[in-house]
């Protein structure tokens, strides 16, 4: 039978009660007996903002079973304010969290940033951006409650739009602009969006652009008659009669490559994550098909290749 085990987090400094300012260096001690690379999760709230996660993913950076974040208590304004934080492992259990109150205080009692985070909800990544997907862009503020959305803007002529734009939503706490179908303002390269409140604080959040398909070829089989995997004849086409190896050689000085996909007449048949992007076929087959190969990016950039081998069988 098989159990499902939760991992184990404990938030082992700064202590619960203290008061924090500047730079502080938070430690947690986060085990589980499934998974040595939990993914670890640290959020924040106060009597007037709901749990805000910062920051994406954390993971155990000290050891196998510790971590530390450095925490830059100036992001936010002077006041009480819990952190908990969470751990999950690779069969997505979650662990209790563990939390402590502590008060900020470095003289700031106005309107403060937390944090900018642009999304890419085409393809889910803070990290990459291309042409033509559906962007959002987030921050969190506190001590906000009192202003209007036409208190906050955005410089988005990274994205081909005004330099003051005000928010699509803002709810006293988090800010949200919206962009589909985006166009950024260069090919490769960072993008650079700054948010700002008026007569008060401003914050850059910022994305990578990539919109340059990866490249990709077949490297075997190339031209030739191929028995069992082997090249035995150069010739004007590819014949093929037994199992043979895709071997493609793939691309991608940007983003990098994500993965590749291998087709039998638009048939997905094999999906390949690590170098070598290979698939070796057994597959009984007779007559002309279309061997295709997909090659995606980080930024979900797509390209392709294909042969049109001909194939023979013993039965």
């Amino acid at each position: 039978m098989f159990s499902i085990y939760y991992p184990i987090i404990k938030l082992v400094s700064p202590q619960d009660g203290e008061t924090l300012s500047g730079v502080i260096t938070l430690k947690w001690y986060a085990i589980d007996s499934s998974d040595t690379s939990l993914d670890i999760y640290l959020y924040y709230t106060n009597d007037k903002i709901v749990w805000s996660r910062l920051n994406g993913v954390l993971h155990n950076n000290v050891d196998l079973h510790s971590g530390e974040y450095q925490l830059d208590t100036t992001m936010f304004s002077d006041g009480e304010y819990i952190f908990k934080i969470e751990a999950v492992n690779n069969y997505n259990a979650l662990s209790f969290d563990d939390s402590g109150t502590f008060t900020i205080f470095n003289g700031y009692q106005g309107v403060k940033i937390v944090q900018v985070i642009i999304t890419d909800k085409t393809i889910s990544s803070t990290k990459w951006v291309k042409n033509g997907d559906r962007v959002e862009i987030s921050t969190d503020l506190t001590g906000g409650q009192g202003l209007k959305k036409e208190d906050i803007y955005a410089d988005l002529s990274g994205f081909g739009k005004n330099t003051h734009v005000i928010p699509d939503s803002y709810n006293g706490q988090t800010a949200r602009w919206f962009i589909t179908n985006v166009k950024c303002d260069t090919n490769k390269g960072e993008i650079s969006i700054l948010i700002s409140i008026n007569l008060g604080d401003s914050k850059t959040g910022k994305i990578n652009v990539d919109n340059d398909k990866p490249e990709v070829v077949f490297v075997e089989p190339i031209n030739g008659l191929y028995i069992f995997n082997r090249k035995l004849l150069p010739i004007s086409r590819i014949i093929i009669l037994g199992p043979v190896n895709y071997k493609t050689k793939v691309d991608d000085l940007i983003s990098g490559v994500d993965y590749v996909e291998f087709y039998i007449d638009d048939e997905l048949e094999n999906i390949c994550t690590e170098n070598p992007f290979e698939w070796y076929m057994h597959k009984r087959l007779r007559g002309e098909h279309t061997i295709s190969v997909k090659v995606y990016d980080y930024a979900g950039n797509m390209n392709s290749a294909q042969i049109i081998p001909k194939f023979f069988s013993f039965i």
